[in-house]
């Protein structure tokens, strides 16, 4: 899922929407020196999203979590340089 390393909201579809296990990783390019992303998610037949984490992009680190998503949402803020930055959801 790629997000273009710009402050706002981004909605991307999650590519296992049934899976429940999840490593969560984030790559962010040399480019991109700063910022936060905050990531929730929204599970199949709900209408709310709700709060998995937030990254600092001057130190990004991948996640874990457990639960059913059918979307994801990427808030965006206080970003500091440009690029794209590419998350990858690996589901068991």
């Amino acid at each position: 899922m790629d997000i273009t390393a710009v402050n706002g909201t981004y909605i991307r579809p999650s590519p296992e929407s049934n899976m429940r296990y999840h490593d969560f990783a984030i790559d962010v390019p040399a480019s991109v020196t700063g910022g936060t992303v905050t990531i929730t998610g929204r599970k199949p037949g709900s209408s709310f999203f709700e709060a998995i984490s937030a990254i600092d992009l001057a130190s990004p680190s991948s996640l874990q979590f457990t639960g059913t998503v059918e979307e994801y949402k990427f808030v965006v803020t206080s970003i500091a340089g440009s690029g794209t930055l590419c998350f990858t959801d690996t589901v068991n």
